[in-house]
């Protein structure tokens, strides 16, 4: 009875992924870090199969299933981003809290076989750290940020420009008013409707980009899973998300004949959403196990703002939005995650364990993206052991994709990056026994991506990014009565 209602509640959701889904956003909000307990990041989040962690289950639900006792756990990191482009590198860091979590066990150890362990859990868990700082240098530029503004203004003339209610015009984007109110950009014929750059051909530019991005993506979690005679774990969990996203960025040119601009452009993205995990451990051996998992999209309520300001040297000219553009909050989601894995147990010496992620966006444009972790522990004696795990991850984009804004786009950030692959290598080192447990992790991300500051940009700037944790968990378990 217990399966037939599983396979119906999976079946629903295998249906409701084909709701209407969003290409999310340009920027990073996509993305999620491979974040977790000292042990999960220690082992490359290869957990899927394994089970017995909390923060195995975002991936898969039933590693809820596998607890045989109630667990108190709390996790912290410290972090290091460094962004590397073009030989110039930029550093941000800080301090998180990346989980808390309660594990309630309710026991049957007096049933020898069937429904063994009831276990929920409630946990807060950081998904995604947005922390990071990038700056770009490119001298002698052939193209111009103004040649996008000139592109994106075509069909409108300057009076409509210049007009008072322009800012608040759904018809026209606001890096077209910015460009024609500061000068960098021209009609071509006195009233006409097509536009040009002030600069002259062949003029090169000198452009400076300076971002700065932070906020975070967190999960709430509920959960439930079971323990089914030692040999079937199943497991729900239903994860509310708070999205909190900034971005202020400060782009300049200098052109080669003088003068010149200064463009600073600020983004927001607030919300919450909403997803549902359903998973299941298939044990057919002591020392094998099989998984598989399905997450539903995250549905997301975001409401988005931006404004920008712009100094032109050219005329001497300051253009501010009147305000800030806010977007009324809508529904967006981010991809469907399918996992699979298996794990392997040599004794009690030690654990080998690989997992598959696919990540799909349904009704959209963009690519899958595929997860494979690996990991492996190591029992020194008793209470002593020691873990590793390597991970790689593809992109969602193109290697050559481009960006252009739309015409009536009011965002002027217009930089944008193509993620390439993220390599994750860590280590770590824990402690055990019957009352608590220690665990330290050290993970090492790499990021390699395409960095463009504009759709005009003709080559790529080859950007990584190398972001170092340090992870340390501890957790504290209950004597049963």
């Amino acid at each position: 009875m217990r399966f037939r209602i599983f396979s119906i509640l999976l079946c629903f959701l295998l249906t409701i992924t084909n709701l209407q889904a969003f290409d999310f956003d340009r920027t990073s909000l996509s993305e999620r870090d491979l974040l977790g307990t000292a042990r999960y990041m220690s082992m490359a989040g290869a957990f899927a199969a394994l089970g017995g962690d909390v923060s195995a289950v975002q991936d898969n639900a039933a590693a809820l299933g596998v607890f045989r006792r109630s667990e108190l756990s709390l996790t912290a990191s410290y972090g290091i981003n460094y962004a590397t482009v073009e030989q110039k590198k930029a550093v941000r860091h800080g301090m998180n809290l990346n989980h808390v979590s309660w594990v309630i066990n309710f026991n049957h150890s007096n049933n020898p076989h069937g429904y063994l362990d009831n276990n929920i859990l409630f946990q807060y868990h950081r998904l995604s750290n947005f922390r990071r700082h990038t700056f770009l240098s490119l001298p002698r530029q052939t193209t111009s940020q103004t040649d996008l503004m000139a592109d994106l203004t075509n069909g409108l003339t300057k009076s409509s420009l210049d007009n008072t209610y322009a800012w608040d015009n759904y018809d026209i984007g606001w890096l077209s008013i910015v460009g024609s109110r500061a000068g960098l950009i021209a009609p071509t014929t006195e009233g006409g409707d097509t536009w040009n750059s002030i600069l002259n051909y062949g003029e090169t530019v000198d452009s400076e980009l300076d971002e700065y991005e932070s906020g975070y993506l967190d999960y709430y979690t509920a959960a439930w899973g079971a323990n089914i005679n030692h040999q079937w774990y199943i497991g729900l969990a239903v994860n509310l998300s708070n999205l909190n996203y900034t971005k202020e960025t400060t782009y300049s040119e200098s052109f080669e004949n003088g003068g010149g601009y200064q463009l600073s452009s600020y983004f927001s993205a607030a919300g919450l959403g909403a997803n549902v995990n359903v998973g299941l451990i298939y044990r057919p051996l002591s020392s094998l196990r099989f998984a598989v998992a399905y997450t539903t999209p995250t549905w997301f309520s975001v409401t988005m703002r931006n404004s920008c300001s712009l100094y032109s040297s050219v005329t001497a000219t300051k253009v501010n939005s009147i305000n800030d553009n806010i977007y009324n909050p809508d529904r967006y989601s981010l991809p469907m995650q399918i996992t699979v894995g298996a794990a392997y147990q040599l004794r009690k010496w030690a654990l080998f364990s690989l997992e598959y992620d696919l990540q799909h966006q349904a009704r959209s444009a963009i690519r899958n993206r595929h997860f494979l972790k690996f990991g492996t522990e190591i029992c020194l004696n008793h209470n002593w052991f020691i873990r590793a795990g390597y991970a790689l991850k593809s992109t969602f984009n193109r290697e050559d994709e481009h960006y252009q804004p739309d015409i009536t786009d009011t965002r002027t950030d217009t930089e944008y990056r193509n993620l390439l692959r993220q390599h994750y290598g860590s280590i770590g080192v824990g402690f055990r026994n019957s009352a608590f447990y220690i665990d330290a992790a050290y993970q090492l991300q790499l990021t390699e991506q395409h960095l463009y500051t504009h759709y005009f940009q003709t080559a790529a700037s080859p950007l990584r990014n190398t972001r170092h944790h340090i992870v340390l968990s501890i957790g504290w378990t209950p004597r049963r009565r």
